[in-house]
């Protein structure tokens, strides 16, 4: 078995060939804030994993694609008649299936998150 320190010195070639990315424990702690905002996020959207939700998965999307950005009370305000929390939990599995990007570098979701459009074909297919 390779010792840590054996893991984590791979030469650029290594990391170029294999494809792989090394962290030291400075780096990595670093990283630690954002991704527990984005798996609280991930979580959050976890609750709808089996649900069909197809009304406002549509409804979203077509806001999405006519907004390309803003943030998360933009669209919450737009989507009266729907709830909250599915509609929040719906802009998350946007952002994991790459369709839009959330910004939780400085903070935790929340209404004052901004989000921006990556793929208008992806959102409305």
């Amino acid at each position: 078995m390779q010792s840590t320190d054996a893991c984590l010195n791979h030469t650029a070639a290594d990391v170029i060939s294999n494809s792989t990315r090394a962290f030291d424990e400075k780096n990595l702690r670093s990283l630690v804030p954002v991704a527990m905002r984005w798996l609280k996020a991930i979580a959050f959207a976890s609750a709808l994993r089996d649900k069909k939700l197809t009304a406002v998965r549509i409804a979203l999307a077509q806001l999405l694609a006519n907004s390309a950005a803003g943030t998360v009370d933009d669209l919450l305000s737009e989507m009266h008649g729907f709830d909250r929390p599915v509609v929040v939990g719906l802009l998350v599995q946007f952002a994991i299936e790459g369709v839009i990007s959330l910004d939780l570098n400085a903070s935790g979701l929340h209404g004052e998150t901004r989000w921006m459009i990556l793929e208008v074909n992806d959102v409305v297919a």
